[in-house]
């Protein structure tokens, strides 16, 4: 039985233990019935919940260093603006409070390196209830998405990740590559 916190454990325990998942089937292993679910069902939450951490850890790390960046006073102001849109997309009330994005940035660093934890590390939190409670906001956030909530959130995120992105390409004078890339991948999508 994982160990999550009671209010949001069925989400879990209605994952079908999966007969191999993504890394035991590489290793010819049976998958362990306490963690398959991450590779499988519960896939779609978790690693929403992985990428929307890493961006948490990613915008402190650009936070932390914006200071020391060689931008003019109205840029590094425009900068953490940018930042601060896409947290306040993510917080208030039903949301990751902005305390809690800081703290989700800190669970993701591993150690010093500059990198977030893999997917299966952030899976593995999820077993220590000390560790887990740190993540009950974004789980809940997504579920609430999963039940036709919080859509105008994420909505205004996108928003402004594209903005940001837009502000990123302008300055570091790359063109519109990752807009274009967006564009690509989200062509086939269909809005609700």
């Amino acid at each position: 039985m994982l160990a999550l916190p009671a209010s949001w454990r069925g989400w879990m325990l209605k994952v079908e233990p999966a007969k191999r998942c993504c890394r035991c089937e590489k290793r010819k292993r049976s998958p362990s019935s306490e963690t398959s679910g991450y590779c499988t069902r519960a896939y779609y939450l978790m690693s929403s919940c992985y990428v929307t951490a890493c961006l948490f850890f990613q915008m402190n790390r650009v936070r932390d260093k914006a200071p020391y960046l060689p931008l003019n006073p109205q840029d590094d102001t425009d900068l953490v603006e940018q930042l601060f849109e896409i947290s306040l997309a993510f917080g208030k009330t039903g949301g990751v409070y902005y305390i809690v994005q800081n703290t989700l940035a800190e669970a993701m660093a591993e150690g010093r390196d500059p990198t977030p934890i893999s997917y299966r590390r952030f899976c593995e939190q999820f077993r220590d209830p000390q560790e887990a409670v740190w993540f009950k906001q974004l789980v809940e956030f997504y579920l609430a998405v999963g039940r036709g909530k919080n859509r105008d959130r994420l909505d205004r995120a996108m928003v402004a990740i594209t903005n940001l992105l837009r502000f990123l390409e302008k300055y570091l004078g790359g063109g519109t590559a990752i807009e274009t890339r967006m564009v690509q991948q989200f062509a086939g999508d269909e809005q609700p």
